[in-house]
């Protein structure tokens, strides 16, 4: 766990949602908004485009846990993609920094397909994860609006990278789009610490 002094510099590649915003966000350890920043109109690409933040933060007590949230959102104002880092903040004193962790993708997708049409009233859900922590992995189906329409609670079997094949129940009346949400809980402190979304078309 890297430990920084006020501002944090964070350098990293973003991949941006369909709104080309990001959002970074810096939370205490009982769950506090430290700082929130938006940075608009990010150009979209394949690949991660370099990004650069400068996070202020005041803390009260000499030293506290902290917690990075980065999110992109879709152009329907959803969560399109979130990861988080946790750090020891200092009110004085110097950055220790460690290497950067593994950059890949902790969830593979490989049924649904981006963009896939379902049909029947039930989504079956294949690929791999790499757990963060021990709580459970949520499946969640998304419209629009942001309503729900289909959920999913899988446990893990240990923090190494590890198979699912699930399936998520959902009613609709007509053809419509909406996004698998995979997402993770912080174990330490409140809200999510993982994201990963995908669009699909749900029949009746």
């Amino acid at each position: 766990m890297s430990k920084v002094v006020s501002p944090i510099n964070l350098r990293m590649n973003v991949i941006v949602g369909d709104s080309q915003m990001i959002q970074v966000d810096l939370y205490g350890e009982d769950g506090r908004l430290l700082s929130r920043t938006l940075k608009r109109n990010v150009p979209t690409s394949n690949v991660g485009i370099p990004q650069s933040f400068k996070i202020p933060f005041e803390i009260r007590a000499a030293a506290e846990v902290g917690r990075i949230t980065v999110s992109t959102l879709d152009d329907e104002g959803r969560i399109q993609s979130l990861s988080s880092l946790r750090l020891l903040l200092l009110s004085s004193g110097e950055n220790e920094i460690n290497p950067p962790g593994n950059p890949s993708e902790p969830v593979g997708v490989v049924e649904p397909k981006i963009d896939e049409s379902v049909s029947g009233g039930v989504l079956s859900v294949r690929g791999d994860v790499w757990p963060f922590n021990l709580q459970p992995v949520i499946f969640e189906l998304v419209d629009a609006e942001g309503k729900s329409l289909g959920l999913r609670i899988v446990t893990v079997d240990g923090i190494e990278p590890q198979m699912f094949d699930t399936t998520i129940p959902y009613k609709v009346s007509e053809p419509t789009p909406a996004r698998l949400v995979i997402r993770q809980d912080d174990d330490r402190m409140a809200g999510l610490f993982y994201l990963y979304s995908q669009v699909v078309l749900l029949n009746p």
